[in-house]
Parts: structure tokens; C-alpha cells; sequence
């Protein structure tokens, strides 16, 4: 991958790194194409056919971010107490209001409010202490 150096103001290490191994298969394979067939050539069109499209780029983006999602929900989910958590989960990923979980947890709408900004602060720091060190990488 010679010539190939990544440019974090462009875009996440993820993204590049996804797009210049999509490029070295092309060019191995075009490569391939032009040498003359022996036994250690590489089949260009097999190559070719791996070859990831950008629908599965879009995908492999979609992916990941689910799996980072759920990686950060586990780590900061037992930093907070039980009404702080379950207001959070309720209010942000149900989409129930906040004045219904204040009455079921037995605590104020504003505490709701307080415990859901908290859990997204904190959620929101994970995610981007992963987005950070792999943009470091």
C-alpha cells in the first residue's frame, strides 16, 4: 500500500483503511491480469469478486456502530443506580416520557431529566473515547 497514508482530517481511520485495502485488491488483480498465467498467479477475477461494494461499505459502517452501541452500553451502564439507568433506557431508547417514569420510579420528572442527561453524557464520552483512539491509530 505503498503511497497511502491516512488523513484524519478526512475522515475516520475506519473509512480509509476500508477504502485502501479495497484499492490494493484492484490493483493486485490488475496486475494479475496483465502477467502471464503460472501457477503462483493470483485468479484476478476471484479477486475481483471479493471485492466489498459500497453497499457494503454502508453496511460494514452500519455495523460497526451498532457493535460500538452496544459495547458502550455495557460499560456505562453499571456506573449509574438503578432509576438512573432505567430513566435513561426508558426515556431515550423506548421513547416513553419522562413524567411516566418519574411516576413508576416513584421520583421527580426533573430527576428523569437529570439521570438521562447524565447516562447520554456519559454514553456520548465512551463512544467518542473508541472514535478518538481509533483516529489516533
Amino acid at each position: 500500500m505503498q503511497g497511502s497514508e491516512y488523513d484524519p482530517s478526512k475522515g475516520t481511520f475506519r473509512d480509509w483503511l476500508f477504502t485502501a485495502i479495497r484499492r490494493e485488491i484492484g490493483r493486485v488483480a490488475k496486475k494479475a491480469k496483465r502477467s502471464p498465467a503460472s501457477a503462483n498467479t493470483i485468479n484476478p477475477n476471484l479477486l475481483l469478486d471479493q471485492l466489498p461494494d459500497e453497499r457494503e461499505a454502508q453496511d460494514w459502517d452500519v455495523d460497526y456502530k451498532r457493535h460500538l452501541v452496544h459495547w458502550a452500553i455495557k460499560r456505562v451502564g453499571h456506573e449509574f443506580g438503578k432509576n438512573g439507568w432505567e430513566s435513561f433506557v426508558a426515556t431515550a431508547i423506548h421513547g416513553r416520557t419522562p413524567e411516566l417514569i418519574a411516576k413508576k420510579l416513584g421520583v421527580t420528572t426533573r430527576a428523569v431529566y437529570i439521570a438521562k442527561s447524565r447516562v447520554m453524557k456519559r454514553f456520548i464520552e465512551k463512544v467518542h473515547s473508541v472514535d478518538q483512539e481509533e483516529s489516533e491509530s
